[in-house]
């Protein structure tokens, strides 16, 4: 039985960044990434780090210096990782941001 009386596992909520709200960014599913971006994601869900992702755009929530670590996934793809749990894809060199729904 679980805390709340249940027998059933509550599901974890999606992350939410600790600095601000990416509501407005379109949802992309984890499965549905590149094979080298779902690599990325797992790879920063692991404990590797990657380059501090600087924000400059001001797409994404506006967090302290060093909150986003980004990958290189290919020629233009990058997969950016928040503090937070949270993860971005970029398609097109940062013209446009999809946050990934980890659970799909």
């Amino acid at each position: 039985m679980f805390g709340d009386g249940s027998t059933t596992p509550t599901p974890e909520p999606e992350p939410e960044p600790g600095c601000g709200e990416a509501s407005d960014l379109e949802t992309v599913a984890l499965s549905s990434l590149p094979a080298d971006a779902r690599a990325a994601v797992e790879d920063a869900r692991n404990g590797r780090t990657g380059e501090t992702y600087e924000n400059r755009e001001g797409i994404l929530p506006d967090c302290e210096d060093g909150y986003y670590q980004l990958f290189h996934v290919g020629y233009s793809d990058r997969v950016i990782a928040g503090d937070g749990g949270e993860f971005y894809y970029t398609p097109d060199y940062y013209e446009t941001f999809q946050s990934v729904d980890l659970d799909s």
